[in-house]
């Protein structure tokens, strides 16, 4: 790290001590007098082309507006990259703040690349926040239910519109992969058709509802080695 890098890391932790302390201390305007002369540093960085990506973290950690936070995150994580910087507390702390906007498939997946370099770096404390932050995908309160799952695999399948009016897309439960929910897809119509065709027909083999709500198609060859996962309802 060159003087000026550490000149600036010097003064990055002076800043995020002094937010810290004036947090636990309650005094809540000091804590929003003290960010802006820490966003007020960060843009001075910007205009110099200094901007150092624990800079960015550390606003990131500290701004109230959970979109702001992301985005910073995200610079943050661009230069980490490009100076070959591990980014692993960037993606969990992130995660966290994505699951407050509800986007929790993101979240999951920014969770699971930062826990999976935690855990190669041995930061035992970002890995038990991954997990605690990843456990909260299967508790009650975010996993989707059975019911739900059908319910938001009804008005998927019921949006697809095939090129002819007499077939109808319709789907399978066929169990659970991990926290998601496998369905198959299947084309209903007044022939009989053979489930391979079906497949074929329908140019994905099904899909998955994720605990997140969201969906996601699945080729043929995918939805084969989802099926062969997944454990029966």
């Amino acid at each position: 790290m060159n003087r000026r890098r550490e000149l600036q890391y010097k003064q990055l932790c002076e800043q995020a001590q002094m937010i810290e302390r004036a947090r636990e201390a309650g005094n809540l305007d000091h804590v929003a007098a003290l960010l802006e002369l820490f966003r007020a540093s960060c843009a001075l960085s910007d205009i110099e082309g200094t901007t150092d990506s624990h800079q960015l973290e550390a606003l990131a950690d500290y701004t109230p507006d959970a979109a702001e936070a992301v985005q910073l995150y995200k610079r943050a994580m661009a230069l980490s990259r490009r100076r070959q910087e591990p980014t692993f507390t960037k993606r969990i702390w992130m995660a966290a703040r994505l699951m407050e906007l509800g986007a929790n498939a993101e979240a999951r997946t920014q969770l699971i690349e930062g826990r999976a370099e935690a855990e190669r770096l041995r930061a035992d404390g970002a890995v038990a926040y991954a997990d605690e932050l990843l456990a909260q995908f299967s508790s009650p309160t975010t996993a989707v239910g059975q019911v739900e799952a059908i319910r938001i695999a009804t008005d998927h399948t019921g949006r697809i519109q095939l090129d002819d009016r007499d077939y109808r897309m319709e789907f399978e439960l066929v169990g659970m992969v991990g926290n998601d929910w496998l369905f198959a897809y299947r084309i209903r119509c007044l022939k009989d058709i053979l489930p391979k065709k079906q497949e074929r027909f329908a140019g994905a083999g099904g899909f998955l509802v994720s605990v997140a709500g969201e969906v996601q198609d699945l080729s043929v060859p995918m939805f084969i080695q989802a099926e062969r996962k997944a454990r029966t309802i």
